[in-house]
């Protein structure tokens, strides 16, 4: 008869507690949700940057998969994408994966601790492969909202900088549309030539 009242217990509980991780729209929501969203879209990301000869990974993602970024997010990428395509022969955007934080991919990306910070959720990444330490903290934080039902990336965070994706990509388009504002490279002596 206790295990009858225990087991009785155990279902109300979680009954109770079944609702607080679902959303409105009756799926999961919350830290678990979270990870999960990113978890799958780093796998599917790593595999695009693995395949030879085809689109660069970030363009893929916009293109296939633009539900999963804030459209400003999405505003900011293309703008340097663009900027980057015009002018091939100098950096005038980003130099690196800013999905990954790295220049060459270091796989597989795994996701450790989420915490909620505000209406968002910031997920740290992990690469693994490119050495045999064990990370002590995450390449990329991915921050996450959920907007009408489902999660889109609004920026990625760098650690240890504390740097963001959003923060440098403005920083790039101000050196853009200002150019003699860009740092200049010290002219060579003339007996150098």
């Amino acid at each position: 008869m206790r295990h009858l009242a225990v087991a009785g217990l155990c279902l109300v509980v979680s009954a109770l507690a079944a609702p607080a991780c679902l959303g409105a729209d009756g799926r999961a929501s919350g830290a678990p949700s979270a990870q999960v969203f990113v978890q799958k879209f780093y796998d599917w990301y790593l595999q695009r940057s693995k395949r030879e000869g085809t689109v660069d990974p970030l363009e893929a993602a916009l293109k296939e998969k633009p539900e999963l970024f804030d459209a400003s997010l999405t505003k900011a990428l293309k703008e340097d994408l663009a900027a980057s395509a015009k002018s091939p022969d100098e950096i005038v955007g980003l130099d690196f994966d800013p999905i990954l934080d790295a220049q060459d991919t270091c796989g597989p990306y795994t996701t450790g601790k989420v915490s909620r910070d505000g209406d968002s959720y910031r997920v740290e990444v992990f690469g693994h492969g490119c050495s045999d330490e064990k990370p002590g903290q995450p390449d990329v934080i991915a921050v996450i909202k959920r907007k009408q039902g489902a999660w889109m990336f609004v920026n990625f965070v760098y650690p240890p900088m504390d740097s963001d994706l959003l923060t440098t990509l403005e920083a790039l388009k101000k050196e853009r549309e200002h150019p003699a504002n860009r740092p200049k490279l010290p002219s060579r002596p003339a007996w150098h030539t």
